[in-house]
């Protein structure tokens, strides 16, 4: 079970890391934009396409935390699933 939830938290922490890197790269493009005044295709597309990596990454990262397989529920319900069926096994095994 616990190799289970470092993998969860190992994949949480590289989602959330990679959205810190596109959140500084869209400021750093946002501000070199305002330096040279708002003028420039160059300095609108980096910001552009700096907005439409952090929007694109932001929404896989809900998404995975909406849909991995070993969240916290996940593994709980397993678990309890897991004691149920030994608990038959038992019962079944006492009453042969």
């Amino acid at each position: 079970m616990h190799v289970c939830v470092q993998a969860v938290k190992d994949d949480i922490s590289q989602l959330i890391e990679s959205q810190q890197e596109l959140q500084a790269s869209y400021e750093n493009a946002v501000e070199r934009k305002t330096k040279i005044g708002g003028a420039g295709d160059a300095s609108s597309v980096e910001v552009q396409s700096a907005a439409a990596d952090l929007h694109n990454n932001a929404a896989v990262f809900a998404l995975a935390l909406k849909m991995h397989p070993f969240s916290t529920d996940n593994l709980d319900k397993v678990q309890s699933d897991r004691f149920v069926s030994k608990i038959k096994v038992v019962c079944c095994d006492l009453i042969s």
